[in-house]
């Protein structure tokens, strides 16, 4: 039987033959899932384990998170990657990366993806102290269209919310600043060059003066979730990973 179909100009796999490649595929990963079993029926005792983070997890204490996975088990590889969440959910659904910690926009296809909420909290918009708004107790989003704003890359999250609730008044922001450190954000806002839309937490971090003050937008929060592709087999450093996680989150 004929695997592959050749011209003169390519050689292309007959039907045959992509079954034979599908079907030793999900013998390979079968393999896998055995060896994995194998090792969660001795414990959690090495691995390989990839996580993905945005770069605005928020109050979400990652670091502390990754160092205790690190003193329980110490034998797994560990390895995080930081990435813009939309990059991070193709990650998943590609099977790159095991788990991520991402932020999803209202109207986002999360579809092949399981999502458990680690952190939520307010968007704030952070300014200079002598900035004209700064006097205000809110800051209305229409307000906003006259403002350079500093804010992340195209796709990211927050940019995405902010053009969102922009958008409903026939406005969009004006990026006169473009990074993913929120750092630089924070300094340039506080220097009045532009005001910056970042989570509570992150204006509440050691640094020049700033005003941070709610926008007036209902439901402008900052939700963090510890994902994975759904139906994905977990190993068990992953089960580990994702108890140790959501154990976390329900203690604070």
């Amino acid at each position: 039987m004929a695997l592959a179909d050749r011209t003169t100009r390519r050689v292309g796999m007959t039907e045959a033959g992509e079954r034979l490649v599908e079907h030793a595929r999900r013998i390979l990963r079968q393999v896998d899932i055995a060896a994995e079993d194998v090792a969660a029926f001795a414990g959690v005792r090495a691995g390989r384990l990839t996580v993905g983070a945005s770069r605005t997890v928020g109050s979400f204490d990652l670091s502390g998170l990754l160092a205790s996975f690190h003193r329980r088990y110490p034998e797994v590889d560990l390895t995080v990657r930081e990435d813009l969440s939309v990059l991070l959910a193709a990650e998943l659904r590609a099977d790159h990366v095991d788990l991520a910690f991402i932020t999803r926009p209202p109207g986002s296809d999360d579809e092949g993806l399981d999502l458990h909420v680690v952190s939520k909290e307010p968007l704030v918009a952070i300014m200079a102290p002598d900035h004209p708004l700064a006097r205000r107790r809110r800051v209305p989003v229409e307000l906003l269209g006259d403002e350079a704003i500093v804010t992340f890359g195209a796709g990211a999250t927050i940019r995405t919310r902010l053009e969102q609730a922009m958008a409903r008044f026939g406005l969009t922001p004006h990026v006169a600043f473009e990074t993913n450190e929120v750092g630089r954000m924070r300094a340039l806002a506080a220097e009045g060059m532009a005001i910056a839309v970042l989570p509570r937490f992150d204006a509440e971090l050691p640094g020049p003066p700033i005003v941070a003050l709610p926008v007036a937008e209902p439901g402008f929060v900052h939700n963090v979730y510890l994902a994975s592709r759904a139906g994905r087999h977990h190993s068990p450093a992953a089960r580990a990973f994702i108890d140790l996680a959501l154990a976390d989150h329900h203690q604070h």
